[in-house]
């Protein structure tokens, strides 16, 4: 199916629906940029005309004002019939030039001003150019003032039109600085605009194109570590979306591997504690078998006084044969009672949950150990109430707290516990087990408890780990706390190590108490 997944086409590719959302975009901006150049270009070109017309003005002011002081003397010429005074001479002399220089200084090669203007300007300061120099020639002349007047009059007559002219084109062009810039900032307003609403729309597909299905993704992948049932949404049909697919698919192969994994490791967990179950059982054996000797030798013993007393006298006392079959059968029941505590661990039960007692499953593994706890010297004080007569049959009272779960791997449990307990506990200490409930969290709760060494603290995370050992090398495998710990964990409990105020370390099984165990 992945395979498939990856071979089929997108139909809607991502990378198409953003091109489209964005070519109106780069479309708009394309104009505003072209429509903007244009317009900068324009508003330059027409700043460029303002600043030539300002010039320009000043220069007409500058010729009106010398044409003016050439009016000014002239009007204080008091013999209009003669020619005018050395020092009024002088003076329209100097204005005169003065006029003249400006008249030069409006040529310009690069005018940007338009052709009909500049020919305007041209033939009005040619005229004003001619009346200058006519007035040149008549001072030159000596001529009298009124011949002086007429030249003079068209001269200021055209510098006044040429003002004018000069001042019409520039608040022509201040009006069209002004329109050209409405436009350009209508312009721009558009351009903004048209951004603002691609953006707006490029959001609301990155949400729902990207955004959406990142996040189905994210959530999906949380689920995924968590264990829990992965559901991606179908999306559109695009890279994301056949994402999601392989992801969904890639979930449900893992989820697959994931409980034959599961399966497997139970599996092979229930032959590890089996394997485990027969070390300890081969463990035990010697002590077991001593165990056995005892109450079969003192059968034996009294079945050869039976012989004895047959043999001398023919006949035996009802007293002393009571005496020798109470012997017998107290030995026979002690040798029942510890074989059957040994098939009790040994049996493989199927895991089911079943209801069982702390304090009798603690009593029957503690008489597996008593040979093995008196051969070392350590003491085993279990603190909890023995089994009464006929609870093993399921009747009598319950002993000690009530829990619901695999009985036969808390048997291991226990086995565990007091084995690593007695290794670790030198000659002459004692080894503590005590179990109870805490009535306001309903828990029943063991602990094991030695005078050993104890364990580093900083080695208390460690010691669940399988294969972890503090035992010499070839006494230990490092698989009983590990074990212990992945039974207790299994059944909803907990299982924690501390070091005791006097010595040595105490294991705590904490487990709930069963609801019905009424």
């Amino acid at each position: 199916m992945v395979e498939a997944l990856q071979r089929a086409p997108v139909a809607r590719p991502l990378w198409h629906a953003v091109a489209l959302a964005l070519m109106p975009l780069c479309l708009v901006l394309a104009i505003g940029i072209a429509a903007a150049v244009g317009s900068a270009r324009q508003v330059h070109q027409d700043l460029q005309r303002l600043l030539e017309e300002a010039r320009e003005n000043a220069l007409a002011r500058s010729l009106g004002y010398e044409l003016a002081g050439c009016q000014r003397w002239l009007g204080l010429a008091a013999d209009a019939a003669g020619p005018p005074g050395e020092v009024v001479q002088g003076d329209l002399r100097h204005h005169l030039r003065g006029a003249l220089a400006a008249v030069q200084r409006f040529a310009l090669d690069d005018d940007p001003s338009s052709a009909a203007h500049q020919a305007e300007e041209a033939r009005l300061l040619q005229q004003i150019g001619n009346a200058c120099q006519e007035l040149q020639a008549l001072l030159e002349r000596g001529a009298p003032v009124a011949e002086l007047r007429a030249p003079l009059e068209r001269a200021v007559r055209d510098a006044a039109l040429l003002g004018g002219r000069i001042d019409h084109e520039a608040r022509e062009l201040g009006q069209a600085v002004d329109e050209r810039t409405h436009h350009l900032r209508q312009l721009l307003l558009v351009l903004g605009a048209a951004s603002v609403l691609t953006c707006v729309w490029l959001m609301f597909l990155l949400r729902r194109r990207v955004l959406r299905p990142v996040a189905a993704l994210q959530a999906a992948t949380v689920a995924l570590a968590r264990g829990a049932d992965v559901a991606v949404p179908k999306g559109v049909d695009d890279e994301l979306g056949r994402l999601g697919s392989l992801f969904a698919a890639m979930a449900g192969k893992l989820r697959a591997h994931h409980e034959q994994l599961e399966q497997r490791v139970a599996e092979r967990s229930r032959e590890v504690l089996r394997s485990a179950q027969l070390a300890e059982l081969g463990s035990l054996a010697a002590g077991i078998a001593h165990e056995i000797n005892n109450p079969l030798a003192s059968i034996a013993a009294c079945a050869e006084g039976l012989q004895r007393e047959l043999q001398r006298e023919g006949q035996l006392e009802p007293d002393g044969l009571r005496e020798y079959l109470a012997i017998v059968h107290r030995e026979a029941m002690r040798a029942k009672d510890i074989t059957a505590g040994l098939l009790h661990l040994a049996r493989q039960d199927q895991p089911q949950q079943q209801l069982f007692w702390l304090g009798h499953e603690l009593h029957g593994i503690a008489q597996l150990f008593t040979h093995q706890f008196a051969k070392k010297g350590v003491a085993l004080q279990i603190e909890a109430s023995a089994p009464t007569a006929g609870h093993a049959a399921g009747q009598g009272h319950a002993q000690g707290p009530a829990v619901r779960g695999n009985a036969a791997e808390f048997r291991q449990v226990l086995v565990n516990l007091l084995r690593n307990a007695l290794d670790a506990s030198p000659a002459g200490t004692a080894v503590a087990v005590r179990c109870g409930t805490s009535a306001d969290t309903a828990i029943a709760w063991l602990e094991v408890g030695d005078q050993g060494p104890g364990i580093p603290a900083e080695l208390h995370d460690r010691v669940f780990e399988p294969f972890f050992t503090t035992k010499p090398p070839g006494q230990g495998t490092g698989l009983g706390l590990a074990i212990a710990h992945r039974i207790v964990t299994g059944h909803g409990g907990r299982l924690s190590v501390q070091n005791q105020p006097q010595g040595g370390a105490c294991f705590r099984v904490e487990l709930p108490l069963a609801s019905d165990a009424a």
